[in-house]
């Protein structure tokens, strides 16, 4: 499967999982790594407009932040840093990133697709 394509099918998979989610009342967050193969600020931030869903955001680690945005960490192909750290990749995410609320329960989801193997193992 090419980059694109596995790009799209993961982004549908999650706005269907986000809008499965908010049927139940969890809201569906995801916690980008410097390990998966969706790392780079700009993957991340694509990803989150890919979704599109209103449940669905992300988990800011700033560590992890540092790691993907100005380590450029386990980035396939070229490597993608940003000049403003770990602020500006918090500022590319602005509307959304994950908040809590006493309301809605929550759940971190992941899908995990190795590069170096075809299998993609999914973690809930």
């Amino acid at each position: 499967m090419d980059y694109e394509t596995c790009f799209g099918r993961v982004a549908q998979v999650w706005n269907r999982a986000a809008q499965v989610c908010a049927n139940e009342g969890i809201q569906l967050i995801w916690e980008f790594e410097p390990g998966f193969l969706f790392n780079k600020p700009s993957e991340v931030v694509r990803m989150v407009y890919a979704v599109d869903h209103p449940n669905f955001t992300v988990l800011f680690d700033s560590c992890h932040a540092h790691m993907c945005g100005v380590l450029g960490a386990r980035q396939m192909g070229e490597k993608e840093t940003l000049p403003g750290g770990v602020p500006q990749f918090a500022h590319m995410l602005t509307g959304k990133l994950a908040t809590s609320t006493s309301s809605t329960r929550t759940t971190r989801c992941m899908t995990i697709i190795p590069a170096r193997t075809r299998r993609s193992v999914k973690a809930c």
